[in-house]
């Protein structure tokens, strides 16, 4: 879903120090109530086209840039298909991991007001009847902010295995709260190896949200919507089955830039499940650079401090350093979406980048955060370009071959037996390989029309075979159990493109 910067390209930019008080005033940062965007000239439009246009990073993305100077937005692409509009800064995005943050500041308030406290444990409040382990049971709400409760990232067993399987690029739709209970339920303390040492988990944020709901006897998605979310006058934040049919809503695509469908979170919506607009994001990071609120304040204290190159972590913020400077920040990505959103506080800058590109968006936002405004050239990878090219050049010679096979049998030449079968499964590879390069193809390289160029040429040579399809038997008339291939192969074939046309 989304990822903590290890293994991204910001890891060496961060320290493990805990934020650093300093002797000197933070400078005076702008309103965004009271300031629009800089008129004129625009860097960081002209920026974000390049990374749209140029690069082909992002299908659309919408970023802004908070500097003692004032309050600079900016979009780029498009929220939807070809000739779509662009993104304003009332466009939806799905903003993934972000999520975490406000379910940290919910467990910050419900803290304040003495319904939990940061050392309240799963089994002070998980439901009966799901005995846990006692080494699971002592896993306190602290732990679950922080990532350092030593539960895994997901449950990779039961209803989340076979979701995982069947449907990996959906895996969160279709759970439940009990499931999440189920999971940890299966534990033992020879599972928890990483406890107290961090360990990114989405699985530990959902069971915190859900922990707090049953505390306040109220739905998660109720108590963030009427504590945090009304709170912070974000109003244009919203769980995202709640925008499904709004029109603002941005429509998300895979890192080849193909479109894809929005995720349900379900039972992890705590974990990763809203969505919202630039301009709710940017109120809410100037919210939190102003740090006259005292849930964020709560929020960003660091509550675990580790080594090495991870970050130490808040309530739901990680928290490092960016250039000698304490670094604040979060980052989202769902299966169509990426979403950063971190500040300086020191030198009072900060941004938000949302995209419905489900690509590695940090360095970008980091790149604008600095203000070095510098783009690395995008990798170019043959491998990937010449798999997408190899499977639209053998979709049509497939269906090409097909045809001089059914033709020849036709005419009494063919070397093997045919059967009309052989179209069949003819075309149910054809259909393999065109999904497979929908899917996977290397569409930030390889122009759209090759697929459908391949696409017609295959359905031509597919059609103009019918006629003699239709003059042999279904079977061919010999060859014994080899007569059933080419059904087991149409089965595969069919069975394989289903699963990646419903399942991705």
């Amino acid at each position: 879903m989304t990822r903590w910067f290890g293994a991204l390209l910001l890891v060496p930019l961060l320290t493990t120090a805990a934020p650093a008080a300093t002797g000197t005033a933070p400078p005076e940062r702008p309103s965004l109530l009271a300031a629009d965007s800089v008129q004129g000239d625009n860097p960081l439009e002209e920026f974000l086209r390049t990374y749209v246009e140029e690069h082909r990073k992002s299908v659309g993305v919408a970023a802004a840039r908070v500097s003692p100077d004032g309050v600079v937005t900016a979009t780029a692409g498009r929220i939807g298909g070809r000739g779509s509009a662009a993104p304003s800064t009332r466009t939806y995005f799905e903003i993934g991991s972000i999520t975490k943050v406000f379910t940290g500041l919910l467990l910050a308030d419900m803290v304040e007001r003495g319904e939990v406290m940061l050392e309240t444990t799963l089994g002070d409040l998980t439901p009966d009847p799901e005995p846990l382990d006692p080494s699971v049971a002592r896993i306190t709400l602290e732990e679950l902010v922080t990532h350092t409760s030593g539960l895994p990232r997901l449950p990779l067993y039961g209803p989340m295995l076979r979701r995982m399987v069947l449907r990996p690029g959906h895996p969160y739709h279709g759970s439940r709260r009990h499931e999440l209970f189920q999971a940890v339920a299966e534990l033992e303390a020879h599972d928890l190896d990483t406890s107290g040492s961090f360990a990114y988990s989405n699985l530990g944020p959902a069971l915190l949200g859900r922990l707090l709901e049953v505390a306040a006897e109220t739905p998660f998605e109720d108590l963030l919507e009427e504590r945090i979310l009304d709170h912070f006058g974000l109003h244009d934040t919203h769980f995202t089955p709640q925008l499904l049919d709004s029109p603002s809503l941005a429509r998300g695509h895979r890192e080849n830039l193909r479109p894809t469908r929005n995720w349900i979170l379900d039972a992890y919506a705590p974990a990763g499940g809203l969505a919202s607009t630039l301009q709710d994001m940017t109120r809410f990071l100037q919210q939190a650079m102003e740090g006259d609120d005292e849930l964020l304040r709560r929020s960003l204290q660091p509550l675990w401090t580790g080594g090495g190159a991870t970050p130490d972590a808040g309530m739901g913020w990680a928290l490092g350093t960016l250039d000698d400077e304490p670094f604040y920040w979060h980052n989202g990505r769902t299966g169509g979406y990426h979403a950063f959103l971190g500040f300086l506080p020191e030198s009072g800058r900060g941004i938000v980048v949302l995209s419905n590109t489900s690509h590695d968006g940090d360095a970008l936002a980091v790149s604008l955060l600095r203000g070095d405004d510098t783009l690395p050239e995008p990798a170019r990878s043959l491998f990937w370009t010449a798999f997408t090219l190899g499977l639209l050049v053998m979709a049509p010679w497939v269906a090409y071959g097909r045809r001089r096979e059914l033709r020849a049998m036709v005419k009494g030449a063919a070397h093997r037996p045919r059967g009309s079968i052989h179209l069949v499964a003819g075309g149910a590879e054809v259909a393999l390989f065109l999904a497979l390069a929908h899917v996977l193809g290397s569409w930030d390289r390889v122009p759209a029309l090759a697929w459908w160029l391949a696409l017609v040429l295959s359905t031509a040579f597919l059609l103009s075979a019918v006629r003699s399809a239709r003059r042999l038997p279904w079977l061919p008339p010999e060859g014994g159990w080899k007569r059933l291939l080419p059904v087991a192969g149409t089965v595969f074939s069919l069975a394989f493109t289903a699963w990646l046309v419903l399942g991705l």
